[in-house]
């Protein structure tokens, strides 16, 4: 489920381990998980930002949402 992935996401960013936290949200995405503003306004994931690979999980979303237009 995209939803629970997101949320496994947010509690391994919250307990400070942010490669699983990556891990979680990239796969989250592949499932599903459509809320790009979740990802860029999210409190939880804010030690992620600066992340190459937070930003290539967005970057990921926003071709994803193209796509499907």
């Amino acid at each position: 489920d995209a939803m629970l992935l997101y949320n496994l996401g947010c509690i391994h960013a919250m307990a400070g381990r942010p490669d699983e936290a990556l891990d979680f949200l990239a796969r989250s995405v592949r499932a599903g998980m459509y809320r790009i503003h979740w990802l860029v306004n999210d409190s939880n994931l804010a030690s992620l930002r600066s992340d190459a690979r937070f930003a290539a999980i967005v970057r990921e979303l926003e071709a994803a949402q193209l796509n499907a237009h």
